[in-house]
């Protein structure tokens, strides 16, 4: 390990000491939440905490301390000369949560880390590890990741997590729907649920709602397992915010619900203060926010492309019925097999794909944007020279089904040039860049890694 070191502090408006002493603040702290690393880098990673003081009518600050370590001990570690640490000083403005960026850190060694508040006893976090991934000129031979998405309170225990804890992981994918912002009646209904106690009990639109939904879900127990162990690369989809959303509004912001910019803004804030990603631009300056699409390499095995496809760029997708209704009303538990490729219920599904493309191949439709499909093209070109696969984490399925055809959308009058390229090179032939690994054979649903 290498002891030269600089730390980056990823949020905003808050001090931090790096290598001081804290002399005691006379108050205890807690790690409710427990501990966190995301979006590693071959020499860095964010780490994540939540740090409130015990005393409730505490209204200072609190002061963190934090270790970076080889050594599995909490004590070895923070008596040893090797241990990369600091001081990270949060208070009630962001939730008391912590969120500080190691550097110079090597790639491919196993480190463990954790958090001590003084002052009225030891308070320490939850120890937890991560292994950062070797930059692209590197020979990897595996890589092991688990994904997931759409994680709902009431539908059931996250005993997903808990199993995937359990495994060696390099990363953990969450590809959207972190939580969901549906009050205790719906989705599920208090009829349906599995699990109570939703926090708060109403749908969420305010800053302190969202932060209380992120509170509840960090709380759980599975997760918390999970997020000690590996380290996660995250982007939201759209219950993060409401159900639907696009630039201009959402399907679940409703009249009476106040400025949709607002409760975006507010939205994405909660998130970036509880999720531990790299939501500060050290080398351009300034907050992200929504600017949330990046890129990570995993030696010459692979690279992963994080879209964003939700509040930067999308167009209003609520002007053609919801089609998961829409086919649910048509099929209801039907199978595939038994339509009949003559029958009423496959003729329905077809006119049902037709509106649907013919909605996708409108010119003034976009997910992505100009700026974000020119990021992707200019990283996948540079990408595909040095690593043999490319994974592209983002929130729409890809594979054969009744939905959106690619092809005609590329083909469709109007469309701009360089999205159908794009669109074409995603589903026939970019060299090094197939979900089917190196070479130029068309994408195939079916070899699929689902990232």
């Amino acid at each position: 390990m290498r002891r030269a070191f600089k730390m980056t502090i990823v949020w905003l408006c808050v001090k931090a000491a790096v290598g001081e002493s804290d002399s005691g603040t006379g108050f205890a702290a807690s790690f409710p939440q427990g501990v966190a690393s995301g979006d590693p880098l071959h020499d860095a990673i964010i780490l994540w905490t939540r740090a409130p003081p015990t005393h409730v009518d505490h209204a200072g600050s609190v002061t963190v301390h934090w270790f970076v370590s080889l050594q599995k001990s909490r004590s070895k570690a923070r008596n040893s000369s090797d241990s990369v640490q600091g001081f990270f000083e949060t208070n009630s403005s962001f939730d008391w949560t912590v969120k500080v960026e190691p550097t110079g850190l090597s790639h491919s060694e196993d480190y463990y880390y954790h958090f001590v508040v003084y002052g009225g006893g030891l308070a320490q976090s939850a120890l937890g590890h991560f292994r950062l991934p070797p930059p692209a000129e590197t020979t990897l031979q595996r890589l092991r990741y688990a994904a997931f998405s759409c994680s709902n309170w009431g539908f059931g225990y996250f005993n997903a997590y808990r199993v995937a804890a359990e495994e060696d992981l390099d990363f953990w994918l969450h590809l959207g729907d972190w939580f969901y912002e549906y009050g205790d009646d719906h989705y599920p209904s208090k009829q349906e649920a599995v699990r109570h106690g939703l926090d708060p009990p109403y749908e969420i639109i305010q800053l302190d709602d969202y932060r209380r939904r992120h509170r509840l879900y960090r709380s759980d127990p599975a997760l918390q397992h999970l997020s000690a162990a590996s380290p996660l690369i995250a982007v939201w989809d759209d219950h993060e915010i409401a159900n639907n959303p696009w630039v201009h509004g959402a399907e679940d912001h409703n009249p009476g619900e106040g400025s949709w910019e607002t409760r975006k803004k507010v939205a994405i804030q909660a998130y970036h203060e509880y999720m531990p990603t790299r939501s500060w631009d050290v080398q351009h300056g300034g907050y992200l926010g929504a600017l949330f699409y990046r890129n990570f390499t995993f030696g010459n095995l692979a690279s992963l492309l994080m879209l964003e496809s939700r509040l930067l760029n999308r167009t209003d997708p609520n002007e053609i019925p919801n089609v998961f209704h829409t086919a649910q009303e048509i099929v209801g538990a039907t199978a595939p097999s038994s339509w009949g490729a003559e029958g009423e219920t496959a003729s329905k599904m077809q006119r049902l794909k037709r509106t649907l493309d013919e909605y996708r191949g409108r010119s003034n439709k976009t997910m992505l944007g100009d700026a974000q499909l020119q990021w992707i093209e200019r990283v996948t070109n540079h990408d595909a020279k040095h690593t043999t696969w490319q994974l592209y984490g983002q929130q729409t399925v890809m594979q054969d089904m009744y939905a959106a055809d690619l092809e005609a959308a590329a083909s469709a009058p109007g469309t701009p040039v360089s999205w159908s390229q794009l669109l074409r090179n995603l589903t026939e032939d970019v060299p090094h860049a197939t979900y089917a690994g190196a070479g130029t054979e068309p994408y195939q649903s079916g070899l699929l890694n689902k990232v």
